[in-house]
């Protein structure tokens, strides 16, 4: 195939440019996910995530994704590892960046009840970097083949990394243009979470404080992206950065997102800055010699690059479409950077009746769904109705042909007072169940001026009145702290 020298490219984005500072994302990529990944497999939580539960809650259109049996799951978690290894060293680069991509995705679409941000953007960050050819530097490839891998890239890789960071940055921002963040309502429950007293819990009460972090996490994500592309306030906007995620670390418990960011938010630098901290020579390759692809492939992948990146700046904003508070009823809100923006405290029953013979009954949840599960599960209409059809399935194989399943569910969002999240009087097994969610209860509740922190065992008046009910005790009580999918403000 005939190409151009870069001096003819159609586009500057196929100019080359140091590989270095790409490699370092994938070090970091690849070590990190090591770490992720080997940190479950010693602690026995691949089994409790992914064996142990009865039901795992589909995505919309992935319902045939099931755990693997038996050893199976831990297989997978160690083929992760591996693959990680080869990442981070950069040794047969494409094919283990292409496999680890299909298992992540793989253990990703299991189950929603895991879901995360940095999950997601993990996600995101492995089909990227099976994409870019993030080993022609600082890798075992680059050396054994140094005649094929010049130390250069095509500037799209380097760009393309940089949108997908600074989507989760901007879009983070977005997100906090709400009411309740814009009220501190999220903030007042994190900061009487007792996981944050130890760090926060003298500013409880003190309104500049809160103030002080609703409008500096809103102006930070909003601007962050732009400061770290003019350089000069790239320095001072990474330090921001570190000590952002570093603070969010030690506060909250977020997972790997923290280092991952941190990591990757060095592509903002330029290409070269690793070569010239460590002081490593430049590749020994000249630019003429550089060949880029045809003009027609050149076109090819910037048509894909505007798919790719026009699908991660329409999702994000595909909850503005729906009826009320994305916050309330969870409708938008996976895959569009809504971190820490609500706190769910939660109670819920399921009851079972059999119109046929009168029977009634309570479905238990222990047994079937792990902590993590009914927490989440207890939050989103959508879950609720598909555990509903769930047990109605159960109660299928034990004879019962026609029950009918309704949820008592209370639900207080950033220190509201409960209200009903769901109808209690609709059978979540209808197949007439409107499609556009009516059997919700949109939210009614005005925010409080302080967090709502009253126990449990306080709403069973409420519960009292449920005439579903009776007087045979309260719902699998759930308690969710601050919403700490991602990272917090």
């Amino acid at each position: 195939m005939q190409g151009t020298t870069p001096r003819s490219s159609q586009y500057g984005l196929f100019q080359p440019v140091d590989a270095a500072s790409l490699a370092i994302c994938r070090i970091v990529f690849g070590s990190i996910m090591l770490a992720w990944s080997a940190s479950l497999l010693l602690a026995d939580q691949v089994s409790y995530y992914y064996i142990q539960p009865r039901f795992h809650f589909p995505y919309h259109g992935f319902d045939w994704v099931y755990p693997l049996p038996g050893i199976g799951m831990p297989l997978v978690f160690v083929a992760i590892s591996v693959l990680s290894v080869l990442i981070l060293l950069g040794v047969r680069y494409r094919l283990a960046a292409v496999l680890f991509a299909a298992l992540f995705a793989y253990v990703f679409l299991i189950d929603k009840a895991t879901y995360q941000n940095h999950y997601y953007f993990v996600c995101l960050m492995s089909f990227l970097m099976a994409v870019v050819p993030a080993n022609r530097a600082f890798s075992l490839d680059a050396r054994l083949h140094r005649s094929a891998m010049p130390g250069l890239i095509p500037r799209w890789a380097l760009w393309l990394i940089r949108f997908q960071v600074g989507v989760v940055y901007f879009y983070g921002g977005i997100a906090k243009l709400s009411n309740d963040w814009i009220h501190g309502a999220p903030i007042l429950e994190m900061l009487s979470s007792p996981s944050s007293r130890p760090f926060w819990g003298a500013f409880v009460g003190d309104e500049a404080a809160v103030q002080l972090i609703v409008w500096g996490g809103l102006l930070f994500d909003l601007l962050i992206v732009p400061a770290l592309l003019w350089k000069r306030t790239r320095v001072i906007a990474f330090g921001l950065c570190l000590f952002f995620h570093l603070s969010n670390a030690l506060m909250f418990s977020i997972g790997i997102f923290p280092w991952l960011m941190i990591g990757v938010t060095t592509i903002f630098f330029e290409p070269d800055w690793p070569r010239r901290l460590l002081r490593i020579p430049a590749p020994n390759s000249r630019i003429s010699d550089i060949v880029v692809p045809s003009r027609w492939w050149q076109q090819g992948v910037v048509t894909l690059l505007v798919l790719w990146c026009s699908v991660q700046v329409t999702v994000p904003l595909r909850h503005f479409f729906y009826a009320g508070d994305v916050n309330w009823t969870e409708r938008g809100h996976l895959f569009s950077w809504h971190m820490m923006l609500r706190g769910k405290r939660t109670a819920i029953r399921f009851h079972i009746q059999d119109p046929a013979t009168g029977r009634t009954g309570i479905f238990p949840l222990e047994g079937t769904l792990k902590l993590h599960q009914v927490l989440r599960m207890s939050r989103d209409p959508v879950m609720i109705r598909d555990f509903a059809r769930y047990i109605q399935s159960e109660c299928h194989k034990h004879g019962f042909s026609n029950v009918q399943v309704r949820a008592f569910v209370l639900c207080s969002l950033n220190g509201r007072r409960p209200q009903l999240l769901v109808s209690p009087d609709r059978d979540l097994t209808s197949p007439a169940l409107h499609a556009d969610e009516d059997w919700v209860i949109p939210l009614t509740e005005p925010l409080r001026s302080v967090p709502w922190t009253a126990p449990l065992n306080r709403w069973e008046s409420l519960v009292m009145q449920d005439p579903l009910l009776g007087r045979d005790g309260l719902p699998s009580r759930s308690s969710n702290g601050p919403d700490q999918e991602g990272y917090s403000k």
